[in-house]
């Protein structure tokens, strides 16, 4: 008999009845709404302790708030009656789905899936597991959302699985349970990502993975029995939906996926991929269809028949009177006129976007030799944008931290605090390139401006020109005859040089030694392409600058930077990265401050948005001691790259060399919220905690860098420099044994510190020496260097500052 009444719920009728207990629509009294009431089985509820188990657990997934997972109101018990209250769904179980005439699309199974890995990884970044996976748990809404049931109830059942072995119900859920499950080894989050894929694969093939007419049968065949692939089954599935399917139902759990965050990327990446291909073979009118039923299906558009317009006006005429009419035309018209005020005009609401963020373009061809490509467009765009002095740009290296995250631009705009932001993918197939790019304006929430290009891969540099000067129009930005030369900058560039350049700024912003000189092979590959190439000279010389001072002597790689910026900027004076790449030669290496400041400057003129060339100027400025100036420079760098590490730590790093330690500390503190894996954080907290007179926190905090960042010599030198500052003699002299014998360069500078650190100035001067023969931008920094105080009152320190000219 139907219960009429549990705890605050009126039951209305019986919805649903399974092994996990009976479903009630039923209404809450004390609030106007509908819910679904689980009464569970009494065989789960009279273990005391597992119930306790199981309200704890059901208690934690109530507080998971996903759109995915269904809403858990109420845990609670009433006349002996265990339940569980939660929204009511209108729609169907994924089992009914699957039961119906109409074969489900490649595109539902893709998105069915994407909704149930959602709702996993929300609830394993809570520690939940769900251990119940299967299409009945699964509901379906008419809106196309997907909701994931019962969490936390299958912990409850497990014992209950054994004794009730022969049930429908139980050979039911064996059908979705990992290996390790059946073998009774405890289940953890790839289990769930096992019984996903037992899932995935019925909606392909319209059968699990394994089957058996027994529970003992079926609990051994899916612990030893490896299915068919889906492709097996149903003629021209994409190969790569075979793959994520057989990865997630591997019988060793080790070799499924890591996370189902990952699972999840592969999955949209996939959902990505097939859309383009849709719309590829419709451009170039092949079939590109997949066998049916996975016939790829995009959201048709809302289309009103065209015989119901004048057949709803009829009706109207009819109905109304002349004057009904009037008064309807002319609200409809004043409404008209109000909307497209508030779309023109700044009085009701600005149009403008004078700020945006160009997220870095999607790679879908599965190819990450492609990557370049992607990226490098990106990189041009932002380039592009950032010669608009009246527009804000956010860096690269902010944006760049969005790669691979499937990222919505409106939750991006909002966390970077700009207008728009422009997204896009990028697919190639051999030497044809389709790029479709977006702008959204993120204050109103909407698209403004979408195109796809399907273009040859010799045409890709002009697409790039294209989207640059669109996006452009779309911003409202009027440019002047300058800045739209600016933007057609690599106009005329041999297309097969401008991938040559793509490629040698992807290697290069990899930052290691390895990848460094491979950016100089492609930059010179560009060169040798086309000789007038000023980016590819001005990437050159920024290439071998990054070479200097940390892997080479500078005296052996910054004549070639030198040569490289002055060619750059003898081809074209208005690119703003040579100006940067000459002052970089002019400040650090020749030493010629005056040149060197105004390079900084031409530079931040030609392109206000270049976070990398305000830095730098700041550094140049706190190294000759304009403190002040040089904090505001790098403030600058943080506001337009907000979420680079690097940015963030320099700032820091001008408060310490300033003597502000408080808002040095408190902006370590702050670069290590973006990131506690920057091992240089950890060695700026030691300074500070050093001019603290903290020295044995500055020791833990060199070890700590260490531990993070590995033997560098940087870490090396300051723990041994704050060792020597502490009296351990033994652990400076180790630090500087260990540097000495090391394979790779190491900078004078480091054991000039540790031999101060330890009274030792004859040996300190004569490595600073050493690195002005080298002529390092380290001994620019003699002035401020708080490691080096002791040896300001030696007159050879002071004959070899005049020297250098500080």
């Amino acid at each position: 008999m139907e219960p009429r009444r549990i705890s605050h719920y009126d039951v209305d009728r019986l919805i649903g009845v399974g092994g996990m207990g009976e479903v009630y629509l039923a209404h809450d009294s004390t609030l106007p709404r509908k819910v679904a009431l689980k009464l569970l089985p009494e065989r789960f509820t009279e273990d005391k302790e597992r119930v306790r188990r199981f309200q704890r657990e059901a208690r934690a997934a109530s507080a998971l708030n996903h759109p995915n997972i269904i809403t858990i109101y109420e845990v609670g018990e009433d006349l002996n009656r265990h339940f569980i209250a939660t929204e009511f769904i209108e729609g169907q179980t994924l089992r009914d789905r699957m039961g119906s005439r109409n074969p489900m699309t490649i595109a539902e199974v893709l998105d069915v899936a994407i909704g149930v890995a959602s709702a996993l990884a929300a609830a394993h970044d809570a520690g939940i597991l769900h251990r119940d996976i299967k299409p009945e748990n699964i509901m379906l809404r008419p809106d196309g959302y997907v909701k994931v049931l019962d969490f936390g109830l299958a912990k409850l059942a497990d014992s209950a699985i054994t004794a009730e072995s022969s049930t429908g119900t139980i050979m039911g859920t064996l059908l979705y349970i990992s290996p390790e499950q059946a073998r009774g080894i405890p289940p953890d989050n790839r289990s769930d990502i096992y019984s996903l894929g037992a899932v995935l694969y019925e909606m392909i093939t319209h059968r699990p993975p394994v089957m058996s007419e027994s529970f003992v049968e079926l609990a051994i065949s899916i612990a030893t029995v490896d299915p068919k692939p889906p492709s097996a089954i149903v003629r021209g599935l994409p190969p790569e939906l075979d793959r994520i399917v057989m990865k997630a139902l591997q019988k060793d759990r080790d070799r499924r996926y890591g996370n189902v965050r990952e699972m999840l990327s592969d999955l949209r990446t996939l959902r990505q991929e097939l859309e383009f291909e849709n719309k590829l073979s419709m451009l170039t009118g092949g079939s590109g269809s997949i066998t049916s039923p996975f016939l790829l299906q995009t959201t048709a558009p809302f289309v009103i028949p065209a015989q119901s317009t004048s057949s709803v006006f009829a009706r109207l005429t009819e109905r109304l009177s002349l004057k009904q009419l009037t008064a309807i035309v002319l609200v409809l018209l004043s409404a008209t006129i109000i909307a497209y005020a508030i779309g023109r005009n700044s009085w009701f609401g600005d149009r403008t976007i004078d700020s945006v963020a160009v997220l870095p373009f999607v790679n879908v061809s599965g190819d990450p030799s492609s990557d370049y490509l992607s990226d490098g467009i990106s990189e041009s765009i932002i380039d592009s944008l950032s010669q608009i002095p009246q527009l804000q740009v956010v860096a690269r290296s902010t944006v760049f931290q969005y790669k691979g995250k499937n990222a919505d631009p409106l939750a991006v705009g909002r966390a970077l605090h700009v207008r728009g932001v422009v997204t896009g993918q990028l697919i190639q197939r051999g030497d044809t390139v389709v790029i479709r790019a977006s702008l959204t304006d993120v204050k109103r929430g909407t698209q403004v401006w979408g195109d796809q290009y399907n273009r040859k891969l010799a045409d890709v540099l002009a697409v790039q020109q294209e989207m640059a000067e669109q996006i452009s129009n779309e911003l409202r930005t009027k440019l002047s005859g300058d800045e739209k030369r600016m933007l057609a900058r690599h106009a005329g560039v041999n297309s097969e040089a401008y991938q040559q350049y793509l490629k040698g700024r992807f290697f290069l912003n990899k930052y290691t030694e390895e990848s460094i000189r491979k950016s100089i092979a492609f930059f010179n590959a560009a060169i040798g392409i086309d000789p007038q190439y000023a980016a590819a000279y001005a990437g050159l010389a920024d290439a071998y600058y990054s070479l200097s001072n940390i892997y080479m002597p500078p005296n052996e790689v910054m004549p070639r930077a030198r040569e490289a910026a002055e060619q750059a900027v003898k081809i074209d004076d208005s690119l703003a990265e040579g100006h940067t790449a000459l002052a970089y030669t002019k400040a650090w290496y020749e030493w010629n401050f005056p040149a060197g400041e105004r390079e900084f400057r031409r530079a931040i003129d030609l392109n206000p948005n270049d976070a990398e060339a305000h830095r730098s100027y700041g550094d140049f400025l706190v190294a000759t001691g304009e403190f002040d100036r040089g904090i505001e420079e790098k403030k600058k760098a943080e506001q337009l790259d907000p979420l680079s590490v690097l940015a963030s730590w320099d700032v820091g790093r001008a408060y310490f060399y300033a003597g502000r330690f408080i808002e040095a500390e408190q902006q370590a503190k702050r670069t290590i919220d973006l990131d506690d894996h920057f091992a240089n954080t950890y060695v700026l907290e030691g300074q500070i905690a050093l001019a603290q007179h903290r020295t044995n926190d500055a020791i833990a905090l060199a070890q700590k860098a260490i531990d993070i960042g590995g033997r560098k010599p940087f870490f090396v030198s300051m723990w041994g420099y704050f060792n020597g500052v502490a009296g351990h003699r033994a652990q400076a002299v180790a630090a500087m044994t260990e540097l000495k014998a090391s394979p790779s360069y190491t900078l004078p500078l480091f054991l000039a510190r540790i031999q101060t650190s330890l009274g030792e100035k004859d040996e300190a001067i004569t490595w600073l020496e050493k690195l002005y023969e080298e002529r390092s931008e380290s001994i620019v920094w003699l002035k401020v260097d708080p490691t080096l105080a002791p040896l300001r009152s030696d007159p050879r320190f002071i004959a070899l500052e005049k020297r250098i000219g500080i």
